[in-house]
């Protein structure tokens, strides 16, 4: 008895070549192995990071408290940060691990203000607001703003 489409019982080429070309849809199995696609490359990691910190302390001054007359210096600054500190608010020796002298005997962490290096300990800088804070590893004694 001819098949519908006027082929013979045993079928032919034509009808092999369409039963097996897409196994998926005539036989309900797996499509064919596909190579998965490369994982996308990793940026490398910030050579810099920038951290903005904003204290804002206007609600307690109707108790007669805030602002800043407590004293908020560039060393409360980076304490709030959250990273390692070592040494005082005198002299930072180490940031995050990275300690003075370990990129020769000049090298060390500073800091500037408004792109201002001002000279004295990071203790003794008072903050009046909206100032912004750089702490730059150096690499020599006497460090140029470099950003």
């Amino acid at each position: 008895m001819p098949l519908p489409g006027g082929l013979g019982a045993s079928g032919s080429a034509a009808s092999n070549a369409t039963e097996n070309s897409d196994p998926a849809s005539s036989s309900g199995s797996a499509p064919a192995y596909q190579e998965p696609e490369p994982e996308p490359a990793l940026a490398p990691a910030p050579s810099t990071i920038s951290v903005y910190i904003s204290i804002d302390s206007s609600r307690a001054q109707s108790y007669g408290l805030g602002g800043f007359s407590y004293g908020f210096t560039v060393y409360d600054a980076l304490c709030a940060t959250g990273a390692s500190v070592s040494g005082s608010s005198y002299y930072v020796s180490a940031i995050n691990g990275l300690a003075e002298k370990q990129c020769g005997n000049g090298s060390g962490w500073t800091y500037a203000v408004n792109g201002s290096f001002p000279g004295k300990a990071c203790g003794r800088y008072t903050l009046s607001g909206d100032e912004s804070i750089s702490w730059i590893y150096s690499t020599e004694k006497n460090p140029t703003m470099a950003m």
